[in-house]
């Protein structure tokens, strides 16, 4: 079963609202994991939200977006971020999810041994991530 046929399967059995995955990242990557035909294939079957995979380069939410609206696909997307509380988790959870993580963060996370630097670090990373995407809309 695709998940259009699960969105329009729920949506025909009650007012729920449906939320979906979308996944920034460069376009080849999201292309292949869940591309906005897919998406909009979705919305059209009744999916209200989206919720994307986690990242940690914010332009490839914003290139995300930009390719959202190119395709009039507008629903509301909730940026999915993970506050880095321990590196060597989120570089395994990275690695199988596909997603990347940026030479700076990892050479930032190389460079702290101290578990409770990292948790701060990782907080403080997640902050100014939020605050520009708020900055942007």
């Amino acid at each position: 079963m695709l998940c259009s046929d699960l969105v329009k399967t729920v949506a025909g059995h009650g007012s729920f609202c449906i939320g979906v995955a979308v996944h920034p990242g460069p376009p080849r990557f999201s292309e292949h994991r869940c591309g906005h035909g897919r998406v909009k294939n979705k919305v059209e079957q009744g999916a209200g939200f989206a919720i994307s995979q986690a990242f940690f380069e914010n332009f490839h939410f914003y290139e995300m977006m930009d390719r959202l609206e190119q395709d009039d696909i507008r629903i509301p997307v909730i940026a999915g971020l993970i506050p880095i509380t321990n590196f060597e988790a989120i570089e395994s959870f990275a690695e199988a999810a596909g997603i990347e993580i940026p030479v700076t963060v990892t050479t930032m996370f190389e460079e702290i041994d101290d578990p409770q630097d990292v948790i701060k670090a990782g907080i403080d990373f997640c902050v100014q991530q939020c605050a520009d995407l708020w900055e942007n809309g």
